[in-house]
């Protein structure tokens, strides 16, 4: 069991990204191929990503914070937000609820970053909210669709 449990972090350690560039190359890397393969990902996959997100958000981040610029800062916080709206789809609310106090606190500490570059943050994400509306929507036609054929063969 210790040697698995070494094994682990040394692992962790020589995948860790050593430069800012690595950081955001490997973090962008990630939310592409949740963009691109978030349709096919079973639950085992959604907590193998969650955990990837907390490493990078919660870990490799903030050795990079200082070194970051705004603009790279808004980029990073966007995909974190687009990476939710993917893992959650129409269940968003699950986001906020399980993470309003944390998120209240950013804003709060960031007021003068948030009142500068939200219309920058929200041309970020917008597309992905789009993508999130049109998955959402779809959705909803499919049930209607599917609610109408179960009517019509009951008659």
């Amino acid at each position: 069991m210790r040697l698995l449990i070494l094994s682990s972090l040394l692992f962790l350690v020589a995948c860790a990204p050593q430069t800012k560039d690595q950081f955001i190359d490997r973090y962008e890397v990630m939310i592409d191929d949740v963009k691109e393969r978030h349709d096919s990902y079973t639950e085992a996959d959604w907590e193998s990503k969650d955990e990837q997100m907390q490493l990078y958000l919660e870990e490799y981040y903030p050795r990079f914070e200082e070194d970051l610029t705004r603009d790279e800062q808004v980029k990073i916080w966007s995909q974190a937000v687009s990476y939710e709206l993917y893992r959650h789809g129409s269940d968003i609310s699950v986001f906020w609820k399980e993470n309003k106090n944390a998120i209240s606190e950013l804003i709060q500490e960031n007021a003068e970053f948030v009142d500068e570059e939200g219309r920058q943050l929200m041309e970020e994400i917008m597309p992905d909210l789009k993508e999130a509306g049109k998955t959402i929507l779809e959705e909803f036609i499919k049930g209607a669709e599917e609610l109408k054929e179960a009517l019509e063969e009951q008659e």
